[in-house]
C-alpha cells in the first residue's frame, strides 16, 4: 500500500505471483498543511507572510514591502542670535534637521533689543540734562553768616555732583572755572522738596558787599549745568527784618550783625565808603544794647583734679591766645615747647558744653584734637575755628601734648573765650576797640535771639 502524500494520491498495488500486477484502493492526496509567520515591514525593510507545510516542509513566502518613512516636521524658529530650522521626526525614531532659516539679528533701540531684551555693549545712553530752578536765597547766621541758596532739581539720574558757586562781581556767566569760589554738596529737605546749598562763611568785613552765585549740577560725561547768577548780601536780608520784623530780639541781632560788619569795615580798611549799617537810621542802629562789660563772663581756672592727667603743665611755656575775624570766628593758641627733640603736638579742645559734661578730662571725652604747626622748639600754633557768634561768650578749654613714646608733656588746660578777647581789646580806643565792643554785644544778642529759638 502506498500512502497518500500532501500532493500524491495514496493506493494499493496487487501483485500476482506470476508478475502481473493492478492499482486499486486510491486513497485522495492529503494536502498541504501550512503554518504562517508574518514578518512585518518596517521603515527601511520588506516584511513577508511564510507558510510552511507542517507535513512536508514545503515552503512559499509572500513579500511585504517595506513602508517607507513617515516625518513629522517640528520648526524652530530663528532668534536674534541662533539659525532656525525643521527637524523631521518619524515614528521609527530617525531624525535630521534641513531648511536653516538665518538669524534674524538684534534690534537694538536705546541700548536694548527690542526682539530679546539683550543690552547693546557699545550703546551709550544719552546723558540726561537736569532741570535747576533757583529759589530765593536767604541769611544763615546760627554759626557762620552765609547765604543759603534754595533750589528744585529735577531729572537729576545722570547728575553726580550739585553745589553753589559764588563770584565778589557782578557777572551774567556761571561756570566753575571761573567762579571765585566752588563749594560742592547739596542737602535736601523732602518736606519742601527743595535742596539747598550755603556760601562760605562771610568774613565781617565783607558784609556790605552782595554776593553773586549760581547752582551747578555736574554730569557723568563731565558737562555742568547752572542755575542763573543771583545776588544776595547780608545787609538785605538784616535791613528787611530790622524793617519788617515783629521779633524785637531778631531785629536787634539783625542790626547788631550790620554794626559789627561796619566796625569790621573800618578796621580792615575794606570798602569803609558803603558801611554794612550805612542805611540804617540813627534809631535803627541803636536797636542793639550798648556795650558792657558784664556781657561777657569771666572763664574760670580749670581746678587740677578735672585736669587729670593734663595737670602736668611744666612741658611749654603758653602766650596769650589771639583771635581771627574771619568766616567763623577762631581762637589762636600758641605754645612753646620746653623740651628737644619736639615733633607732632597735640592740641586738645573742649567745648564749654562737653567740658561741664565731664568730671575729668581726657583725649577720648575732647570735642576734638588739631595738629599744632611749628618746628624744633619753636613756637608753635593751633587753631580752633568755627565757633558762632551764639558761643562767643562761651570758653573753649584747651591742652598741648607732646609724648615721645617714654615721656609725656602737656601744657595744663588753658580756658579762653572770644569774649574774653572783646573785654581786653575793648578797654583801648580806636578801630580795634570798636570793633571788640561790636563783636561782644554781636555775640550778646545773637545769644539772646537763639536762646528762644
Amino acid at each position: 500500500m502506498t500512502a497518500p502524500t500532501c500532493t500524491e494520491k495514496g493506493y494499493t498495488t496487487y501483485t500476482c505471483s506470476c508478475g502481473h500486477s493492478s492499482i486499486a484502493d486510491e486513497v485522495d492526496a492529503l494536502g498541504h498543511q501550512y503554518e504562517t509567520v508574518t514578518v512585518d515591514a518596517t521603515c527601511t525593510t520588506d516584511g513577508s507572510v511564510t507558510d510552511t507545510c507542517t507535513a512536508c516542509g514545503d515552503t512559499k513566502v509572500e513579500v511585504i514591502p517595506a513602508n517607507g518613512h513617515s516625518y513629522e516636521a517640528v520648526v524652530t524658529a530663528p532668534t536674534c542670535t541662533e539659525v532656525g530650522y525643521t527637524t523631521y521626526t518619524c515614528t521609527c525614531g530617525d531624525t535630521y534637521t534641513a531648511d536653516e532659516v538665518a538669524a534674524l539679528g538684534h534690534s537694538f533701540a536705546n541700548g536694548t533689543c527690542g526682539t530679546c531684551g539683550a543690552v547693546d555693549p557699545d550703546y551709550e545712553a544719552p546723558v540726561v540734562r537736569p532741570t535747576l530752578t533757583l529759589k530765593a536765597p536767604a541769611l544763615e547766621f546760627k554759626d557762620m553768616i552765609k547765604v543759603i541758596a534754595f533750589y528744585t532739581a529735577e531729572n537729576t539720574e545722570d547728575v553726580v555732583e550739585m553745589g553753589m558757586i559764588t563770584y565778589t562781581e557782578a557777572t551774567d556767566v556761571a561756570d566753575v572755572a571761573t567762579a571765585a569760589h566752588v563749594i560742592p554738596g547739596a542737602e535736601y529737605n523732602a518736606g519742601t522738596g527743595r535742596y539747598f546749598a550755603s556760601s562760605q562763611g562771610l568774613h565781617a568785613k565783607y558784609l556790605c558787599d552782595d554776593v553773586y552765585l549760581a547752582i551747578y549740577a555736574k554730569l557723568r560725561d563731565g558737562s555742568y549745568v547752572y542755575t542763573r547768577v543771583v545776588s544776595y548780601g547780608a545787609v538785605t536780608y538784616a535791613t528787611n527784618q530790622i524793617t519788617k520784623s515783629t521779633d524785637m530780639k531778631l531785629k536787634q541781632l539783625c542790626a547788631a550783625m550790620l554794626n559789627y560788619g561796619a566796625a569790621a569795615q573800618m578796621y580792615f580798611g575794606h570798602n569803609t565808603e558803603k558801611l554794612a549799617n550805612g542805611s540804617l537810621t540813627a534809631e535803627q542802629i541803636a536797636l542793639p544794647e550798648g556795650y558792657r562789660a558784664d556781657m561777657i563772663s569771666a572763664v574760670p581756672t580749670v581746678d587740677k583734679v578735672k585736669q587729670g592727667e593734663f595737670a602736668n603743665n611744666k612741658g611749654f611755656s603758653v602766650r596769650k591766645p589771639a583771635v581771627s575775624f574771619e568766616g567763623a570766628f577762631s581762637i589762636n593758641y600758641f605754645f612753646t615747647p620746653n623740651y628737644a627733640p619736639v615733633d607732632g603736638i597735640t592740641l586738645y579742645y573742649w567745648n564749654e558744653a562737653d567740658f561741664n559734661a565731664v568730671d575729668v578730662l581726657t583725649p577720648e571725652n575732647a570735642t576734638g584734637s588739631v595738629m599744632m604747626e611749628g618746628e624744633g622748639t619753636a613756637q608753635y600754633r593751633g587753631d580752633v575755628v568755627g565757633i558762632a557768634a551764639k558761643n562767643l561768650t562761651e570758653a573753649v578749654y584747651v591742652a598741648a601734648v607732646y609724648s615721645d613714646g617714654t615721656s609725656t608733656w602737656t601744657s595744663g588746660v588753658l580756658g579762653y573765650s572770644i569774649g574774653s578777647y572783646c573785654a581786653n581789646q575793648a578797654t583801648g580806643t580806636g578801630a580795634m576797640a570798636d570793633l571788640a565792643m561790636a563783636t561782644a554785644v554781636y555775640g550778646y544778642h545773637a545769644k539772646a535771639y537763639f536762646a528762644q529759638q
